[in-house]
């Protein structure tokens, strides 16, 4: 019924996928599906034109730890997770979080490339009025401005915690990622 209505509306259709939940949920990652489960649903009915978004994994740790099981064992949890989120992109385009932050308004025309929407050069302006979007967002978002791009500081003890694990490397790799430090 949407999808009809945008079509009928002439505009573009897109749904955001928080992929996290296949590949790195909370619980073992050997229970998890391992599969884009949304898109393969959409790709039944619907001509799905992806895009992945990316974040270093030491920055997408931080930014998850708190939401899964916790214990010893869910960093390497979270790592199998994302390298075999990763290993299963294929020729999906990818796009750096970091890279958006740095410029969003070049990178934001290059998503809407890949998923084939139109590109709007206000949207700077105009982003905080958007009402048609469903995703996770305080509710005053003119208080909150858009991040800007820095260098983070990492403690040497969460590095070390990385550079053991034996899928941490592959997973850098897979994405164009370097250890920092």
């Amino acid at each position: 019924m949407i999808a009809d209505r945008a079509e009928a509306a002439g505009r573009a259709l897109v749904v955001g996928d928080w992929s996290n939940i296949d590949f790195i949920g909370g619980v073992s990652v050997d229970q998890l599906a391992g599969i884009f489960v949304h898109r393969g649903v959409l790709d039944l009915k619907f001509r799905v034109n992806a895009c992945a978004l990316v974040r270093h994994p030491v920055d997408q740790w931080l930014a998850v730890r708190d939401r899964g099981p916790g214990g010893a064992n869910a960093i390497n949890e979270f790592i199998r997770g994302y390298l075999r989120f990763a290993q299963c992109i294929g020729d999906m385009p990818v796009v750096k979080y970091e890279h958006f932050i740095d410029k969003p308004g070049t990178i934001l025309a290059e998503i809407c490339a890949a998923v084939r929407a139109p590109y709007d050069d206000g949207w700077e302006a105009a982003w905080t009025g958007f009402t048609d979007i469903a995703v996770e967002a305080p509710d005053d978002k003119t208080a909150t401005p858009l991040p800007t791009a820095s260098a983070p500081a990492y403690d040497s003890e969460l590095l070390a915690s990385f550079e053991i694990l034996p899928d941490y490397r592959p997973a850098l790799e897979a994405l164009g990622y370097a250890h920092p430090g």
